[in-house]
Formats: C-alpha cells, sequence, structure tokens
C-alpha cells in the first residue's frame, strides 16, 4: 500500500511538471511567438493578436533625445503584414531573442530581451506584460538600438 501511494505521489508530481508551465515559460512563449516569430520574423502575422494586449503601444525615444514615438500594436501589425505582402519569403536573417531577465509580481511582469541577428546585438528591449484571464498579454515596450 505504502509503494503504491509512494508512486501515486511521484507520478503527480512528475505529471504536474511536465504537463503545466510556470508564468515564466508562459511569458517566454507569448514574447516568443507573438512578438519575435510573428512581427520581428514576420512569421504568421496572426499570433501578434494572441499575445498582444489591444492597448499595446511600442514607445520609442527618437533622435532628439528629448520626444517619444508612440506606434499602437494595430498599426505595428498592419506594417508587419504591408512588408509581408511586399516581400513573403521574409528576411533570411532572423532575429534571435535572448532572456536576459524576466521579474514576475503578481500578475504584472516585465521581461528583458536581447534581440540580435547573425550573432549581431540589434535592440535591447524591455517589454511589459500583465497576466489578464486568458494568459499573458503584452501591454508595452521600450528599447535601445545598439550602437
Amino acid at each position: 500500500m505504502k509503494t503504491k501511494v509512494f508512486l501515486f505521489v511521484i507520478f503527480t508530481v512528475i505529471s504536474l511538471n511536465l504537463f503545466s508551465q510556470n508564468d515564466e515559460e508562459l511569458i517566454k512563449n507569448v514574447i516568443q511567438k507573438s512578438y519575435i516569430d510573428a512581427i520581428m520574423n514576420q512569421g504568421v502575422v496572426e499570433h501578434a493578436t494572441d499575445g498582444f494586449h489591444p492597448c499595446f503601444t511600442l514607445i520609442g525615444l527618437n533622435k532628439d533625445q528629448t520626444t517619444v514615438s508612440l506606434l499602437p500594436i494595430y498599426n505595428w501589425i498592419e506594417y508587419t503584414r504591408q512588408s509581408k505582402e511586399r516581400n513573403p519569403e521574409g528576411s533570411k536573417d532572423k532575429y534571435i531573442c535572448e532572456f536576459k531577465f524576466i521579474d514576475i509580481t503578481g500578475n504584472t511582469a516585465m521581461a528583458k530581451l536581447e534581440l540580435s541577428v547573425n550573432s549581431n546585438k540589434v535592440f535591447t528591449d524591455y517589454v511589459g506584460l500583465y497576466k489578464f484571464k486568458d494568459g499573458w498579454k503584452i501591454v508595452n515596450k521600450i528599447y535601445q538600438s545598439a550602437e
């Protein structure tokens, strides 16, 4: 009997670890699928709507270093869609994402990413996310271009 209980406990623990993802893994998956694959690498653009909240805004510091520009997700998706129509094959040089850290507090998270192409660092991104009833959604992004 003790052996059966022990085996049941071990099986349950292993099953929970295999079939459930923790929040950090879920966040990485959302960022990879909806941002890196769909937007940056112009994959299945519709996947962007799965991981970005409709109120998402990309915030960029302008060259004058005193003003910022705002890009809503619907515009970014449309730019990506148009770019993909002009070049259906996309670039052979794909963005690679390295997760530097993910900090989670309750239903709020911040991820620091380094994006590179051909081993050359291109951007450092700070991506903000909230956890909604249907999962983690990207709500904003700021970035620094590599110089």
